[in-house]
């Protein structure tokens, strides 16, 4: 299942199945803690909530799943930001997203 700041959206049919027995929860619990952390870190980035977001779920079989949903400006943006810290892109390039 997929989280939408607790407007529970469902992502895809696959999804919407619950199998008995399979601890959603846990792996949700899982997958949030690291949405609070990486959303923490698009906030200290400057990324607004609809430029890019995580979001917790859980897929089909109960794995812990992060999704990212936001703008084509803030999926580059974020691009341009991972290969600048992988020393792929220059600094100087600022603004090239």
């Amino acid at each position: 299942m997929f989280e939408d700041l607790g407007r529970g959206v469902v992502d895809g049919a696959a999804d919407a199945l619950w199998v008995r027995g399979t601890d959603y929860v846990s792996a949700w619990q899982i997958a949030r803690g690291a949405v609070v952390e990486v959303n923490g870190v698009l906030g200290e980035v400057g990324f607004l909530e609809r430029e890019l977001m995580a979001f917790a779920g859980t897929g089909a079989a109960g794995e812990a799943v992060v999704r990212f949903r936001g703008s084509p400006v803030g999926a580059r943006r974020a691009a341009w930001l991972l290969r600048l810290g992988a020393g792929t892109v220059s600094a100087r390039r600022a603004g090239a997203w």
